[in-house]
């Protein structure tokens, strides 16, 4: 036996371990995890009783041991702190933290799109999402009619007419404002996803020039949108679980409070 005769009471450490392991899931995607551990829950129930069991036996155990059982329990619930006071908060996402977002961006987005519309060949556009400093998914589009051909990267870079200085230059502008993606729709309007909670994306719709009749229309009929000023839409699209679009009482709720300026002169 060890010095305090405790070793065989390895396994009191195992359930909080595996715990730190499910938390780290939630730190990265709480949305993917909840769902993840939904399917799985007859043992996600099971480790949260061997869990317990563990930590009572690890303090009737005494001496350091029940000292070291109680510290990795302490951590433990550190990490849900940090993950409730500080990811959850930063997960999640409404039409009024995208407005204080947007005021706060505005500019820097412009540029964003004069950029973008400056770099692409004339009639192409194209999606790009960059998620932990890389390109997740990149889609040329020849007059926003998605290629299929499944090319490299490089292909598609290349068939909208983008070189690596100015795929960077991109990144770098979204990173700036804490976006993740950009859907080219040039010369209508740009789409700068925001935010993803799961599956679902909050966008800003950017049109190039002040909402024609018909674009003033679709916002405020379309559930997916959501019109903020003459040329500002925000957006958000479901994914395959989850809610599709805002709420109709909350977006009537919404204009209410911040009635969409038409012009810049309104």
């Amino acid at each position: 036996m060890g010095k305090d005769g405790k070793k065989h009471l390895w396994w009191h450490f195992l359930p909080p371990a595996v715990m730190a392991l499910i938390l780290a899931a939630f730190m990265v995607d709480p949305w993917m995890a909840f769902w993840g551990l939904a399917m799985i829950w007859p043992v996600v129930l099971a480790l949260v009783i061997a869990a317990i069991i563990a930590l009572v036996k690890g303090v009737k155990a005494g001496g350091r041991h029940r000292i070291w059982v109680l510290g990795s329990f302490g951590i433990l619930l550190l990490g849900v702190a940090a993950f409730l006071l500080i990811r959850l908060p930063a997960y999640s996402c409404d039409p009024e933290k995208m407005v204080r977002h947007y005021e706060k961006t505005k500019d820097a987005m412009d540029e964003l799109v004069a950029f973008t519309r400056e770099s692409l060949d004339d009639g192409q556009n194209a999606f790009i999402e960059f998620q932990f400093g890389k390109v997740t998914d990149f889609r040329a589009m020849a007059s926003a009619t998605p290629d299929e051909s499944g090319t490299t990267l490089e292909g598609m870079m290349n068939e909208v007419g983008l070189d690596g200085e100015e795929l960077a230059s991109i990144q770098k502008k979204l990173k700036g404002i804490k976006c993740i993606s950009l859907d080219t729709h040039f010369p209508d309007y740009c789409d700068i996803g925001y935010k993803r909670v799961g599956f679902a994306l909050y966008s800003y719709r950017v049109f190039l020039n002040p909402m024609t009749p018909e674009q003033r229309r679709q916002v405020l009929t379309d559930s997916q949108f959501i019109p903020y000023n003459y040329k500002v839409a925000l957006m958000f699209g479901g994914g395959a679980v989850g809610p599709q679009a805002f709420s109709q009482e909350y977006k009537e709720e919404f204009l209410k409070k911040n009635p969409p300026q038409w012009r810049p002169d309104e």
